[in-house]
């Protein structure tokens, strides 16, 4: 996808499943061979095995979302979501 139509965030919620856990695994072990492997972040893995494979994004616009640094951040989440229901977001899958 051209940069310039792609706006997104990693919220540092992945998760592997099928071959996907063995594409990541094997693109981290060939990520941290590199010279520049302390400089770079994981994420830059996902990047780059989306040249080569399916990578799903799962969008939470419109959705709720807290962010979880202190123990009152997890309070407020936990009293948020004890008193809604709980809504799916949709899957958008991307091929390249």
């Amino acid at each position: 996808m051209p940069r310039a139509t792609v706006h997104g965030e990693s919220i540092g919620l992945i998760r592997f499943c099928g071959e996907g856990v063995n594409t990541f695994r094997v693109a981290l072990e060939e990520a941290v061979r590199g010279p520049e492997a302390l400089q770079r972040w994981y994420l830059s893995v996902l990047n780059t095995m989306c040249l080569s494979s399916v990578v799903e994004t799962v969008s939470i616009e419109g959705l709720w979302w807290g962010e979880i640094d202190t123990p009152e951040d997890l309070a407020k989440v936990r009293s948020h979501f004890l008193s809604r229901t709980i809504i799916r977001p949709r899957v958008v899958q991307r091929s390249l």
